[in-house]
């Protein structure tokens, strides 16, 4: 618990600085709610058919974590592993996902889909191990992932709704005063430029790509 927070319960909380530090938390609570815990994800996906979802990041020590996320058909899915790995590859990541479906009576038969971003070592631990043990899987990209490198090459792509962005950001950052002053400065028809440019951009995609956007009204409006 932080300081300002203890200090904050104990302002305006009747026996605001009784409650328990982390360590005793650690020590006494949490071994007897962890096997009820380990159960529990255990019912959730025991005999059912299910997603692997995994995501690879690091914790505040610069270790590397892979959370294995195991989702039933048409459920909400758990936290079933967070596995610390000594060094990422494709190896270590199919070990630790047989090692979790294992602990949690997963029947390999029963994997649906392998879901993770597009690292080449996630579609390596597939192709290379995970295809064989998991005869009824599929390998899928996660589509946030996918999300991000489309949008991670937009700005190259679309300057001008690039320039946009950052120029509206300038003048909604601004007082008011401020911002009539770009305008009155002779910027403002550029926006609408810009504003009209973002417009045909997203009528390409939308009709050339059959890239849904609901900005797409808009862009008859602009012209």
């Amino acid at each position: 618990m932080g300081p300002k927070f203890s200090t904050f319960l104990k302002k305006h909380c009747k026996q605001g600085g009784s409650f328990p530090v982390p360590s005793h938390l650690r020590t006494e609570y949490l071994p007897g709610l962890y096997p009820q815990y380990k159960q529990d994800i255990k019912d959730a996906v025991e005999g059912k058919d299910i997603y692997v979802i995994l995501d690879e990041t690091t914790d505040a020590f610069g270790r590397c974590a892979l959370a294995i996320l195991l989702q039933p058909v048409d459920k909400r899915p758990v936290v079933a592993d967070l596995a610390f790995l000594d060094r990422v590859n494709f190896t270590t990541v199919s070990q630790a996902v047989i090692s979790c479906l294992n602990n949690n009576g997963v029947d390999f038969n029963n994997v649906s889909a392998f879901v993770s971003d597009s690292a080449s070592y996630m579609k390596k631990a597939f192709t290379s191990i995970l295809k064989g043990l998991f005869p009824n899987s599929v390998y899928v990209t996660c589509f946030a992932h996918l999300l991000s490198l489309v949008l991670d090459v937009f700005p190259e792509m679309f300057e001008d709704v690039n320039r946009l962005c950052a120029l509206v950001k300038v003048l909604s950052g601004t007082p008011t005063s401020s911002g009539a002053d770009i305008i009155h400065a002779g910027k403002w028809p550029f926006y609408c430029d810009a504003c009209v440019c973002c417009a045909d951009q997203v009528w390409l995609l939308d009709t050339c790509y059959g890239v849904p956007c609901r900005v797409h009204g808009c862009a008859h409006q602009l012209h």
